[in-house]
């Protein structure tokens, strides 16, 4: 068949979990390696997040609050939709 694209990403892992292996002896420190870098990139990311969220303003101006439901656009009814939507008749 026509050949694959392999992501890069993918094969990296896939060498490093190969050379983790080691074949049944001692694990080595590649795998301490990888785990440790996880965590480090786990910390960041959430970090990161939490930063972000708290960055958030309490509401955005074109959302409507929680506790009313939204209104349908142009004073329709919820569920009915516009002419311009509807699909050309063949």
């Amino acid at each position: 068949g026509p050949p694959t694209r392999r992501r890069p990403l993918a094969v990296l892992v896939s060498a490093l979990v190969l050379a983790a292996a080691g074949g049944g002896r001692n694990p080595g420190p590649v795998p301490l390696l990888i785990v440790l870098l996880l965590g480090v990139v786990t910390v960041l990311l959430i970090r990161n997040m939490s930063g972000r969220i708290k960055r958030l303003p309490p509401s955005f101006p074109d959302q409507e609050p929680a506790d009313q439901p939204p209104s349908a656009p142009e004073g329709r009814p919820p569920g009915q939709r516009a002419p311009e939507d509807e699909p050309p008749a063949r």
